[in-house]
């Protein structure tokens, strides 16, 4: 019997030293599979750009043109390929190095300024009397409570960059011990290919968080009748981002200030209480492919200027780029998409329920099929976890399901007649971190917003009399959710607490039948998906 991917083949004897073919090829490979760990990596998928066993060729590639591998690997080492890979590799090398030194001396100055905060607010309270005492106690633990915070995250970014250069390192020894072996070279490379643009991405992504914080303290209005001031010595919150923290005055109420640094990359910190939603430009998301008028269900945002939109009846996916307008990307799918999730690096799944699928696909340059999860019911919303599972939503029945990136199910949520779930139609599915844990909210169609644990226990339920038919959700940094009011025709800011702060945009703003919504951090900017139409509605908070 012949496989399909070896039918053009002919088998020759591995000891016949005057077969010609043996001439112009590589080296034999060594290295094991991974799924396979008993078969040696011997082909290369250029259409998926991966290095396979024979097994995983039969299983997952039987349709593509794979390569055997020593019959392109003779000379890898000077290809432009490999060159182009290693060059990468010394400068993030280089450019992790200098984002450690900086993280560095980002955590000596927030020490150094917490410090200069506390002797600041101790000479302030010099000029009081005893019944300050409590209140200075307030600001100091609050101080802490923002140094630690800030410490935390800055530690934990120096600790992720050590583990970066460490295996960069790492990395560059072990391609340097297969420059004889270019087969290994080869396969070795292909990996080290996405670590690189793992790595870069992930700097891009915190360069903006790596700086020194500041702070200051500023007196409040009441301090000639301190006695009876409500607010004791002031109050503790985060403030706004400045040019030169160490030229700010110190004067009374503590803030959050930044460093210089990166300040033309760093996203400024809108409060959403208080924040204006300017109309801008809207994005015109039609394409020459289209068959029906737009009716975009599902829309994710990608770092910097991307959304990924599934358009429901016509049945495909598009790419847009927030910069131009311009749709750079179409897929057609087998049926109507509903709603799109970011999964790890240059990938999205989006969920057709008609077909009871999830469909996996590439986001590169030219948007093409990678995988298809079957699973058992009428599948909604999704949302994709920091570890690569998926949370997926399902009606008629209603529940949730967390699934690996096979589709196994690893937990399921179901309607609880001894709880609030006893009517369950989850439309639209998060996950968000909170508190260093994840947790799920879920828009239910009869009216709730609802927040699980990751186990599944419901955390509370939200209602609100102006939100009508919930659907698209998203998250911002500080743990808001901004939900879609279909049939209010509105878009709301729900604490993570389950109060509502405000209602952001409504029909005065130009929203009508709102299905979903994406929210990007680094411009404060909102986009929005209305039912049937064939725009983005786009505003700015200022």
């Amino acid at each position: 019997m012949k496989f399909a991917v070896l039918m053009h083949h002919r088998l020759s004897d591995i000891s016949d030293t005057q077969v010609a073919t043996r001439n112009n090829q590589g080296s034999k490979p060594t290295i094991n599979c991974k799924l396979h760990t008993d078969k040696l990596v011997e082909f290369y998928c250029r259409k998926h750009n991966v290095t396979a066993c024979g097994a995983c060729v039969v299983l997952d590639h039987v349709s593509c043109r794979s390569e055997y591998i020593p019959d392109i690997s003779l000379d890898y080492k000077n290809s432009d390929n490999f060159l182009h890979i290693n060059t990468n590799l010394e400068r993030l090398v280089k450019h992790v190095t200098e984002f450690l030194q900086g993280t560095e001396d980002s955590i000596k100055r927030t020490k150094e300024n917490s410090q200069h905060l506390i002797a600041d607010i101790k000479r302030y309270r010099k000029e009081i009397n005893q019944y300050l005492d409590r209140k200075e106690k307030e600001l100091e633990d609050k101080t802490d409570k923002l140094q630690n915070a800030d410490l935390k995250k800055l530690g934990q970014m120096k600790d992720d960059f050590d583990k970066y250069k460490t295996d960069l390192a790492e990395a560059k020894s072990y391609i340097a011990k297969l420059r004889g072996q270019s087969s290994d070279l080869f396969i070795a490379s292909t990996h080290m290919k996405t670590m690189i643009e793992d790595i870069h991405a992930r700097i891009i992504k915190t360069i903006g968080e790596n700086k020194a914080y500041t702070y200051r303290f500023i007196q409040v209005d009441a301090s000639k009748d301190l006695l009876a001031a409500k607010n004791g010595l002031g109050f503790v919150t985060n403030g706004e981002p400045i040019q030169k923290a160490f030229e700010v005055p110190i004067t009374g109420r503590l803030s959050q200030v930044i460093d210089d640094g990166q300040t033309a990359q760093t996203a400024k910190q809108i409060n959403l209480m208080n924040c204006q939603p300017v109309k801008q430009p809207h994005v015109n998301i039609c394409s020459r492919k289209d068959q029906n008028d737009c009716n975009i269900a599902g829309m994710e945002f990608i770092y910097p200027n991307t959304l990924l939109l599934a358009d429901y009846d016509n049945n495909c996916v598009k790419r847009v780029d927030t910069d131009t307008g311009n749709v750079t990307g179409y897929l057609t799918l087998p049926s109507n998409p509903l709603k799109i999730t970011a999964l790890g690096r240059n990938q999205v799944a989006v969920t057709l329920p008609n077909l009871q699928s999830i469909q996996v696909i590439s986001t590169r340059a030219d948007l093409s099929l990678l995988r298809i999860i079957k699973v058992d019911g009428n599948c909604r919303g999704i949302c994709s976890t920091t570890d690569n599972k998926l949370v997926v939503s399902f009606i008629w029945p209603g529940k949730l399901q967390v699934l690996n990136e096979r589709g196994t199910v690893l937990r399921e949520i179901k309607s609880q007649t001894e709880t609030t779930l006893q009517r369950f139609l989850p439309i639209h599915v998060i996950v968000v971190s909170e508190n260093d844990k994840n947790v799920i909210y879920v828009s239910d169609y009869t009216g709730s917003l609802i927040k699980f644990s990751m186990t599944g226990r419901v955390l509370l339920t939200y209602e609100d009399v102006d939100l009508i038919k919930p659907n698209g959700l998203t998250a911002t940094d500080d743990g808001d959710v901004l939900v879609c009011g279909q049939e209010s025709h509105n878009v709301q800011v729900v604490s993570n607490s389950g109060t509502k702060e405000r209602t952001l945009l409504c029909k005065k703003d130009g929203i009508k039948t709102p299905r979903t919504v994406c929210y990007n951090a680094l411009k404060n900017t909102v986009y929005v998906g209305c039912s049937g139409s064939s725009q983005i509605e786009v505003y700015l908070l200022s």
